[in-house]
């Protein structure tokens, strides 16, 4: 695996309406997170809303990635290794954390937030999945307060808006 520079390029918010590609500094990895190579990243409606408000200025923008693990912190406790091709969330727009974000050539990225991608899925499909997937998810199980265990006998949901991105993600987890 290529070990990143100590700097890389990352599109950051300027202000209302404005982004720019600039350099930033490559952080150090912290115990829990893991290094993704940015191979492609996803656009949401989210993403153009957050420039267009120009918020937070100077955080590093983007949510939907996928790419090729670089390397991980001593802590990571999943089987995510070096070379594995994976799609996720970054948490872009966070006056907290200037740092992280999807628009970047590299990615610090949580381990729980990774999916691995199979190989018969490109990494331009695999970019469009983990924010659609993951608000899907959180709905089922927070919201709804769906178990993950198979229950016995038939229960039906509607999914209202199930040809949306987070619609199309429930119904396929229910499914299963």
């Amino acid at each position: 695996m290529t070990q990143p520079s100590e700097a890389r390029r990352a599109i950051v918010v300027q202000g209302p309406g404005t982004a720019k590609v600039v350099t930033v500094s490559t952080p150090n990895l912290s115990p829990t997170n893991v290094l993704v190579k940015t191979a492609c990243v996803g656009l949401n409606p989210s993403d153009a809303k957050m420039v267009q408000a120009g918020m937070p200025q100077g955080s590093m923008a983007g949510l939907d990635f996928a790419g090729i693990v670089i390397s991980k912190g001593a802590n990571v406790s999943s089987d995510i290794r070096p070379g594995d091709r994976v799609c996720g969330v970054a948490f872009g727009y966070n006056n907290n954390d200037e740092a992280t974000g999807a628009f970047a050539e590299y990615v610090v990225a949580e381990e729980h937030l990774l999916f691995r991608i199979p190989d018969r899925i490109s990494f331009q499909e695999a970019a469009t999945f983990p924010c659609g997937l993951l608000t899907g998810g959180m709905v089922l199980h927070n919201t709804m307060k769906l178990k993950t265990a198979p229950t016995d006998g038939d229960r039906h949901v509607l999914i209202y808006g199930g040809s949306t991105a987070s619609g199309l993600f429930m119904i396929q987890l229910l499914k299963q």
